[in-house]
């Protein structure tokens, strides 16, 4: 078996039924498996899957595991030498998996892989970004963007500047399409995902890891997706904010040590003080 498919359902019957039958449609290339983790949906009786996809095996958690946990209960079940985690708002247009999977395998360092992201529109999601840092926030701080060639923003990963029409080595990938090698799983703590975050940040702490171990993360340009975004995850912006802002406070602190820490955290604080919003540089503050 090539590559283990993970996907996780949470009240998206539709959408996650949409992102099965476009990996039927499209997978031709590698031998695969699709593992469905419904994680205690009340939408459905999640044997509507089973019934409308026999070939699937379909994992039914007693709770809501949220994301890293919901993919290593997914991955106890895997038997591919690869294994892909896949949002269930994801729609393949071709065959991504197959691409991904030969691009990975010809490079000995690189353990994860993404490919190109659109949006419903057709409009490229950027999906790359850099590790907090210190340099990183200065130069958001004092506007600097600027003043930096392209090239310099391109290798540095300034969300909005890499050219996602080239393949590019990057710190983290969203972790809407991660297709990682199985030896990845090794450099991690027991062998699985960590799972340090219920939802958010997970894709970022994955890759840290990897990179830390001196591994690479790639983003691939010659393939591409659609992720409709948003679909897969709560519909509670606010709550949604704050658990992005906390897991980012618990990475740092996690990560970085004390010193970096609190000056990340001053830096990201006056960052929002120029822009006059008090309440997020209150917020940060409040972490010293």
């Amino acid at each position: 078996m090539d590559v283990s498919i993970i996907i996780l359902n949470y009240n998206t019957f539709e959408y996650t039924c949409q992102c099965i039958q476009s990996v039927i449609d499209n997978t031709i290339e590698v031998t695969y498996e699709i593992i469905l983790v419904d994680n205690a949906s009340v939408e459905c009786d999640a044997d509507l899957f089973k019934e409308k996809f026999p070939l699937i095996k379909l994992i039914k958690s007693d709770k809501n595991l949220g994301f890293s946990k919901g993919c290593n209960l997914g991955l106890t079940h895997a038997i591919g030498s690869t294994f892909l985690l896949l949002n269930s708002d994801v729609k393949l247009i071709e065959d991504s998996i197959s691409k991904c999977f030969n691009i990975i395998h010809q490079q000995i360092d690189v353990l994860m892989v993404g490919p190109k992201t659109i949006d419903e529109k057709g409009l490229i999601r950027p999906i790359c970004e850099a590790f907090p840092s210190i340099k990183n926030e200065l130069i958001k701080l004092f506007r600097l963007t600027n003043f930096l060639s392209n090239n310099y923003k391109k290798n540095n990963l300034f969300y909005n500047f890499s050219n996602y029409n080239e393949d590019f080595i990057t710190d983290w990938l969203y972790g809407s399409f991660l297709l990682f090698k199985k030896e990845a799983l090794l450099i991690f703590e027991k062998n699985k995902l960590p799972d340090t975050f219920f939802m958010y940040g997970e894709d970022m702490e994955w890759a840290y890891c990897i990179h830390k171990n001196g591994k690479k993360v790639l983003f691939t340009s010659k393939t591409s997706i659609i992720h409709y975004g948003g679909k897969s995850t709560y519909f509670n912006p606010n709550l949604n904010l704050d658990m992005i802002f906390n897991n980012e406070i618990i990475f740092l602190r996690k990560y970085f040590l004390k010193t970096s820490f609190k000056l990340i955290i001053i830096l990201k604080s006056l960052n929002y003080l120029t822009r006059v919003n008090f309440k997020s540089a209150l917020k940060y503050l409040k972490e010293l």
